[in-house]
């Protein structure tokens, strides 16, 4: 009996044993707060836990250098190297900072973590992948930045950079609404793998002349409006928004061939562009050329709505420099308001289903009219200088 009573609690002290074990391992896990108010927990592998730079451990590492003395304003690699994320305005507003250098651990910084750094001339990124939204705003004096794995540019990131001059963003894939506005001193962009142009994104970016989006399919709202840029390429856009390309009035090239949908007043008062060909666009906006005072051809070959006033004040439009084939839903009593001239073309309830051309080269079509005219003036004094001969050898024969 007491063998069967020993086996017994043996059994409900093992079974005990096995219910209390999670239960004493799991408590053991809970997160406790350190002396720098960090999250940490009570394991031997604490690598994985996110360890913030918070505003005030950033205020105390400034101070700390500062009392030490001889410090040149440069933070480096060891000063960062315990922590894995820069908190929000970090070290917003600070006149003391040079340059920042951070380690590969750090992998986000937070929204303003570096704005208003009037001193501020470089920063390098190597690990950072996400930034909060004006995290670079206002940083007159940046000239150079590394940011080679980033995959997102959030809003008024660079917003008031006016001192850089080059940036490179090999692995971002989008950018947001502001994100280089006034940053009127850049004049070259590497955004190779971007597919979204948020809206208002460049503009005044006043030093960039060429724009080259390989992977763009979407460029937001008013995106370049009122840059000095004189060539875009993005081949890949479908969608282009309200002016996004309005004002500008240097561009004189620009390639779209994939582009579909083009909102209202998209490349109004490009008054440089001569020739556009948007051979898939399906829908053209409300005043979309407006104002293009020197474009003389517009192909558009597969449009099916046209909005009101497309053309306004688009007034040397050679005849029949509106290519269409197969449009329908076209108000053209609204859509031709360019002018009264007798010499332009009237797309009064017509349709022209004319074959592509090449672009013009500066005053192209013109030539093509007057060599029209000439060669048929030719045709007919040849066709006259042969019926003259023939006529005087018939009365010579007689």
């Amino acid at each position: 009996m007491t063998k069967k009573i020993s086996l017994l609690s043996i059994t409900l002290g093992f079974v005990s044993l096995l219910i209390l074990l999670p239960i004493i391992l799991i408590d053991n896990m809970k997160p406790s707060l350190n002396q720098n108010n960090l999250l940490s927990i009570n394991s031997k592998d604490i690598s994985k836990i996110e360890k913030i730079l918070t505003k005030d451990l950033a205020t105390a590492l400034i101070n700390n250098k500062l009392e030490v003395g001889g410090w040149n304003g440069h933070l480096i690699e060891d000063d960062f190297e315990t922590y894995t994320s820069i908190a929000e305005s970090a070290f917003e507003g600070n006149q003391n900072i040079r340059s920042i250098t951070l380690p590969l651990s750090v992998t986000s910084i937070g929204i303003k973590s570096f704005s208003n750094l009037t001193l501020l001339e470089n920063i390098a990124l190597p690990g950072v992948t996400s930034i909060g939204s004006s995290a670079f705003t206002n940083l007159p004096k940046l000239t150079t930045i590394e940011l080679p794995v980033l995959r997102s540019i959030s809003e008024n990131a660079f917003f008031g950079a006016t001192s850089l001059k080059s940036i490179d963003l090999p692995s971002a894939t989008n950018v947001a609404a502001g994100a280089f506005t006034e940053a009127s001193s850049l004049t070259s962009i590497n955004l190779p793998l971007v597919t979204t142009i948020g809206p208002s994104a460049f503009v005044g970016v006043s030093s960039l002349t060429s724009i080259d989006l390989p992977s763009a399919k979407t460029i937001g709202p008013g995106a370049f409006q009122g840059i000095n840029v004189t060539s875009i390429t993005a081949e890949q856009v479908t969608e282009i928004g309200a002016g996004a390309f309005s004002d500008l009035s240097k561009l004189t090239n620009i390639e779209l061939p994939n582009a579909i949908n083009i909102e209202q007043n998209a490349f109004a008062n490009a008054i440089s562009l001569k020739f556009i060909e948007l051979p898939k666009a399906e829908t053209i906006g409300d005043a979309v050329f407006n104002g293009c005072t020197n474009l003389k051809v517009i192909e558009l070959l597969v449009a099916q709505t046209v909005g009101i006033n497309a053309f306004n004040g688009a007034s040397n439009i050679v005849k029949n420099g509106i290519r269409l084939t197969e449009s329908i839903d076209i108000n053209f009593d609204k859509a031709n308001q360019w002018g009264t001239s007798s010499d332009k073309l009237d797309l009064s309830g017509t349709i022209y289903p004319i074959p592509p051309i090449s672009p013009p080269n500066d005053d192209g079509i013109d030539w093509i009219l007057w060599g029209s005219v000439i060669g048929g003036v030719s045709l007919l004094l040849i066709i006259g200088i042969i019926t003259g001969i023939l006529i005087y050898r018939k009365k010579a024969s007689e």
